[in-house]
């Protein structure tokens, strides 16, 4: 079985775990890709998309979600996208809300991403590292995330 695995190492003074991959509109993956900076947050129940990054994919919301977080309950629009890894790895058809464009990220990947594998964070010889791992089969363009 072969495994998707992302590594990061960096200072241990890092505020945040990011990572570059692009994001890709699922109905139209090969005319509209776009390279983002995404952050894994454990704190987040599920993943997020800026407005910004939604208009520049041009993608057609699927409806609307109430999040809540440290400003509030809002409604949110829900869109679908794939994330496109720098080693070619996808996880399609990924559901996300919205989220303003003043929070550091172009995409958060939430809990309902990172609990579908093995997601390690150490602290040691000061630095810091994050890994995480899933099977490659666990995931084809028919799965979707709630």
């Amino acid at each position: 079985m072969r495994f998707f695995q992302f590594d990061l190492c960096s200072p241990l003074a890092a505020a945040e775990i990011a990572t570059l991959l692009s994001v890709a509109d699922p109905e139209e993956p090969e005319r509209k890709v776009r390279h983002c900076t995404a952050i894994w947050d454990t704190g987040a129940t599920s993943s997020m998309i800026t407005e910004s990054l939604a208009k520049k994919l041009e993608l057609k919301s699927i409806g609307k979600t109430r999040i809540s977080g440290v400003h509030g309950v809002e409604d949110a629009a829900v869109y679908r996208i794939d994330l496109i890894f720098g080693n070619g790895f996808v996880i399609p058809d990924v559901r996300v809300s919205e989220a303003a464009d003043n929070g550091g990220f172009d995409v958060l990947i939430g809990m309902d991403i990172i609990g579908q594998g093995a997601f390690y964070v150490t602290g040691i010889s000061g630095r810091l590292k994050a890994c995480f791992q899933m099977p490659d089969a666990a995931f084809s363009r028919s799965n979707s995330f709630s």
